[in-house]
């Protein structure tokens, strides 16, 4: 670290004789203590609010983000968020990670997903979504999903918090599909199935 190293410094400088002081200090001068530098502060990247996403034609079964940065659902803590842009889990583990230019780490690696004013992006491929939280607190996407998907809702999601939103949709579908089990096609399946024993 940056005091370690002034330490080291000050211990090499306090072992050399006088004739190694410069020339505009005196033997008999207090030596001056380093002032460390200060330490910086962390970056703040993600705004925290109140706000809630819902399916229009369900309200009450909302996802509830709070000042203090937790996400809610059903009465229950999802992840907590920070206002250095950490999405982390009740685990402790870091799932999502917003860096300063607005793109999203997940796990470390790249995610394809931008935050910017209005919502954020998530591309794949060649392909792109687009999430806007509007004024009238309807949520826009594009592309529209397939028929029979819910429109989304929202409240509180404007200014600096649609890019809090935004983390929070994306994650939520993310943390959907990782936690899908998945189908095992049937030859695999009667593969891995040892044949019953003979009589």
């Amino acid at each position: 670290t940056v005091l370690a190293a002034l330490l080291i410094a000050a211990s090499a400088l306090g072992a050399c004789g006088a004739k190694d002081i410069p020339a505009t200090t005196t033997p008999n001068e207090a030596p001056v203590a380093a002032v460390p530098e200060p330490v910086a502060e962390p970056t703040e990247v993600l705004a925290l609010g109140d706000a809630r996403l819902f399916e229009t034609d369900k309200p009450e079964d909302a996802v509830l983000i709070g000042a203090d940065g937790s996400v809610s659902f059903a009465g229950e803590v999802v992840a907590t968020l920070s206002s250095d842009g950490k999405m982390t889990l009740p685990d402790g583990s870091v799932m999502m990670e917003v860096q300063a230019d607005g793109t999203v780490l997940g796990r470390g690696k790249p995610t394809g997903l931008t935050l910017a004013e209005g919502g954020g992006s998530l591309q794949v491929g060649e392909d792109t979504a687009t999430i806007v939280f509007k004024e009238d607190g309807t949520v826009s996407v594009d592309p529209a999903p397939g028929p029979g998907s819910p429109a989304m809702g929202h409240e509180g999601c404007s200014g600096e918090m649609t890019k809090t939103c935004a983390l929070v949709m994306f994650g939520m579908v993310a943390s959907t599909e990782s936690s899908s089990p998945e189908v095992q096609p049937a030859s695999d399946t009667e593969a891995a199935t040892p044949p019953p024993a003979a009589e």
